[in-house]
C-alpha cells in the first residue's frame, strides 16, 4: 500500500490549484491508495510576512479551510477515483 502522507488540499488558495479534485486528477493511475492531506500553507497564516500577527480574518480563513478539510471525511474512497 502506498500513503501519500502529506499533500496539500483547500479551496482559497487556488494556485497552484490544490482542492481534492484537483489531487485526484493528478494521482489518478498511481498506485496511492491513502492520503494525509494538510491546508495549503497560504491558508492558515501569511508565510511571506515575517511579522505576521494573528487576527479574526485568519482565523476564519483557517476555520474555513479546516471545513473543508473535514467535509472531505465521507468522500468516496481514493481508489474507486483512479
Amino acid at each position: 500500500m502506498i500513503i501519500d502522507a502529506h499533500a496539500h488540499c483547500g479551496i482559497i488558495d487556488r494556485f497552484p490549484p490544490q482542492s481534492f479534485e484537483d489531487y485526484l486528477a493528478a494521482a489518478r493511475g498511481s498506485p496511492i491508495e491513502g492520503v494525509v492531506m494538510f491546508s495549503p500553507v497560504m491558508e492558515i497564516y501569511d508565510r511571506g510576512n515575517p511579522n505576521f500577527v494573528d487576527n479574526s480574518e485568519w482565523q476564519e480563513q483557517r476555520k474555513r479551510s479546516n471545513q473543508y478539510l473535514l467535509g472531505l471525511e465521507n468522500r468516496i474512497g481514493l481508489n474507486e477515483f483512479l
